[in-house]
């Protein structure tokens, strides 16, 4: 087995298509690392313990296969070519279907306008309530990213009307602005300041959002984020 900063190392040369594994890396602890050839099995620890497999090469996933283990159940940025060999050993229980998008950071971005903060703890209820994707997100788990992550938000009149954060690979998720304060351009304002964030830290602002969230894709795309590929997350037995 090679050592984890030796797989880390080998994967940065394809930065773009690894985007979600190497902040995944740099933000919680890993504790597995393999390599055949040209693909990676990483395994690390959130809220539930991800497994990452990056391949281009039939044959070299194959060698990869046997390595997983019967704890091996959580399965991050997975590419879809990759997915029916997955199923050829588990099963699976559910499945996120998403495109991956990322802000070059020569792209200019809006000002922000008016007052624009961060999350607090006592938030977790407001945001969990408006999650989209309940089976694999869980309170502790924004609470989390409230506390360790990049977040935004705006209140009117002490009330929490729109919000986004950073997942615990880094990227942009949880847009949300409540019914009754939509096109004023708050969501526009959240996005801003949390971009800047983490241009700021010298990260490259990315996010996945599912197949039939058009209305985020035209919005993301309209500030000038890049369509790259589909990746999935996945629950397998």
């Amino acid at each position: 087995m090679e050592q984890v900063s030796q797989v880390v190392n080998y994967i940065k040369t394809n930065f773009k298509r690894n985007l979600s594994l190497l902040n995944f890396v740099d933000e919680n602890p890993v504790y597995s690392a393999e390599r055949v050839g040209n693909s990676v099995i990483v395994r690390g620890i959130s809220d539930y313990p991800w497994v990452y497999l990056d391949s281009e090469n039939e044959s070299e996933l194959k060698q990869l296969l046997p390595k997983l283990k019967p704890e091996d159940n959580y399965f991050a940025a997975v590419q879809d070519w990759i997915i029916p060999h997955l199923l050829k050993v588990k099963r699976k229980h559910w499945d996120i279907r998403t495109y991956q998008y990322y802000l070059p950071m020569d792209a200019r971005i809006p000002d922000v306008h008016g007052e624009v903060l961060p999350l607090q703890i006592s938030d977790i209820d407001t945001v969990y309530e408006h999650v989209a994707y309940k089976m694999a997100l869980t309170k502790n788990y924004i609470k989390e990213r409230i506390m360790k992550g990049y977040t935004a938000c705006i209140r009117k009149e002490g009330k929490l009307v729109a919000w986004i954060l950073t997942h615990d690979d880094g990227a942009i998720g949880c847009l949300s602005v409540l019914d009754g304060y939509r096109n004023q351009g708050l969501g526009t304002n959240v996005c801003t300041r949390l971009i800047s964030k983490i241009r700021n830290a010298g990260k490259l602002p990315f996010l996945y959002l599912g197949y039939e969230n058009k209305d985020s894709e035209t919005f993301f795309l309209n500030l000038g984020f890049k369509k790259t590929i589909p990746v999935n997350w996945l629950y397998l037995r």
